[in-house]
């Protein structure tokens, strides 16, 4: 029987994720839905995938109990953090969690995460599995640091930009690739500092995680109230790469020898530093987390 994926990413190189799954978990009965209103979701008769609604994870799981009760299966519903930073686990945002944790077992559905999860109630994000068909192989290591994706506060893009100039050199090339408009203080910085290299435009995501293998170290430490891994995160895990994150952030659960967790701006700098003494390539690519995902996927799906 044939899969339905509601398939509206579309941010950064999501747009083919539908694609992508039916490719990397060699499932062909997969066809991709555009429509989403309450009506025509409920209607559809083939068991349904959920994915890239985080603003609207309640009218969805609404969706979810209205096909539960017709009989209709939902395979899985895409659920991240909300931004609300907290270390309580009683706050808010980790009661949202067990709720719809306990909720996987209400509608027998699983969560589709960009966190990493043990647990055969979740499904890892594509960002974990999905490089194998690009061509970013044998790629040689050419930057120290890089940072991809929106040059925004939440990502702490002014931040990065002080501790690139800080500790870039001609043998430690930095790199910043976004699709953003960058203010007049960061272009001052990029362009009085010889080390630095700018991709400001929108790239394929071939050409993306090329950029990305050539690269040493990731910036994923973001802002607080951005306690999210997104799309970076996950490639860069594939990758192998290190991956600087916020200390005491939900990132800094992840066991792995790969990621450099800090605190300040003056930790960075340091950690940075310190590493410079140590650099060596790392592009050695996690093959046997990516077919672990993809099990996983292809265990989900085959029943139907």
């Amino acid at each position: 029987m044939i899969t339905k994926i509601l398939d509206q990413g579309n941010s950064g190189h999501r747009a083919d994720w539908y694609t992508q799954i039916s490719q990397h978990t060699n499932s062909k009965d997969l066809q991709s839905i555009k429509n989403y209103g309450l009506k025509s979701l409920i209607e559809i008769r083939e068991p349904l995938i959920i994915s890239f609604f985080d603003e609207n994870k309640y009218f969805f799981l609404l969706i979810v109990l209205i096909r539960k009760l017709l009989f209709r299966k939902t395979i899985a519903l895409y659920f991240s953090w909300t931004n609300r930073w907290s270390p309580n686990k009683y706050s808010l945002k980790f009661l949202e969690y067990y709720f719809f944790y306990l909720c996987t077992f209400i509608f027998n559905i699983k969560l589709i995460s960009t966190f990493l999860k043990k647990s055969k109630r979740f499904l890892i994000d594509l960002s974990y599995f999905d490089i194998e068909n690009h061509n970013i192989f044998n790629t040689n290591e050419k930057y120290f640091l890089s940072f991809f994706g929106s040059a925004s506060g939440i990502k702490n893009f002014e931040l990065f930009l002080e501790c690139a100039d800080a500790v870039s050199s001609d043998d430690m090339k930095v790199l910043v690739q976004t699709n953003s408009k960058l203010d007049s203080i960061s272009l001052k910085i990029i362009q009085n500092n010889p080390n630095i290299d700018l991709i400001n435009t929108f790239v394929s995501k071939e050409e993306y995680l090329k950029n990305m293998a050539s690269s040493s170290i990731v910036w994923s430490f973001y802002r607080k109230d951005y306690d999210q891994t997104s799309g970076v995160f996950g490639h860069a895990y594939q990758l192998g790469k290190k991956i600087l994150i916020r200390s005491n952030s939900l990132l800094s659960n992840f066991n792995s020898n790969n990621i450099i967790k800090v605190a300040t701006k003056e930790s960075i700098i340091k950690e940075l530093n310190s590493t410079i003494l140590l650099h060596e390539p790392h592009n050695q690519i996690n093959l046997g987390f990516i077919n672990q995902c993809k099990s996983s996927w292809s265990n989900a799906l085959k029943y139907f």
